[in-house]
């Protein structure tokens, strides 16, 4: 943050990383006296968007090597065992063999993202529970109402109101739609299974939309 502030007359910093709640309870050893704002959405878009990213692909790929393996190769030696060899669709993604191209093109159920966003909503919920002050925006009432929630948000960071602020950054919020309603009946069952836990801490059981 010094870094970011060299230079600079800097009285607030704001800085947004995709993923960072997999990592709320370091930030907020790190930086004890931020703020923080979680801003969320249906977990089944989530999902979907999370299986074109490279990051996310590695890590459904890591907890398969994980599950057959009973360690990450990517973090830990292979243990000697009497395993039989990897399927080649594991073999393929070993650190020693792993095929760029493959991963790029392997087919990932979306289920399997809907199963590590849950994860990762338990654990960023578990440490912004005694994150205080930290403020929960929904990324669906952001693109319905976005001068309100920015509003919430100017408030909540203590910043001057800004009428002209609010009118030339509200356009820039437009919905995507739900994704999840253009899958096959069968995969959108199974993605709003795997989106279960994470969509009940979020929204309430019984509180949301299962198809």
């Amino acid at each position: 943050m010094s870094y970011l502030a060299r230079g600079r007359t800097v009285q607030l910093i704001i800085e947004r990383s995709g993923g960072s709640l997999e990592y709320a309870s370091l930030l907020q050893r790190w930086f004890p006296e931020a703020k923080a704002i979680h801003l969320y959405r249906d977990g089944r878009n989530c999902a979907i968007s999370m299986s074109n990213h490279a990051m996310y692909r590695m890590a459904i790929i890591r907890r398969r090597l994980l599950r057959f393996f009973g360690t990450d190769p990517y973090t830990s030696a292979l243990p000697i065992t009497s395993h039989e060899p990897p399927p080649q669709d594991l073999l393929d993604f070993l650190p020693t063999t792993f095929d760029p191209d493959r991963f790029r093109n392997a087919t990932l159920p979306y289920s399997e993202f809907g199963l590590l966003w849950s994860s990762m909503i338990l654990k960023g919920q578990k440490a912004l529970h005694s994150w205080s002050p930290h403020l929960d925006i929904s990324y669906e009432a952001l693109v319905a109402s976005p001068i309100d929630e920015l509003q919430k948000i100017e408030d909540f960071l203590h910043l001057a109101p800004n009428s002209e602020w609010l009118a030339a950054s509200a356009p820039a919020f437009h919905g995507r739609g739900d994704s999840w309603l253009l899958l096959a009946q069968d995969d959108r069952d199974e993605l709003t299974r795997s989106c279960r836990l994470g969509m009940d801490i979020l929204f309430g059981r019984g509180a949301w939309r299962t198809a």
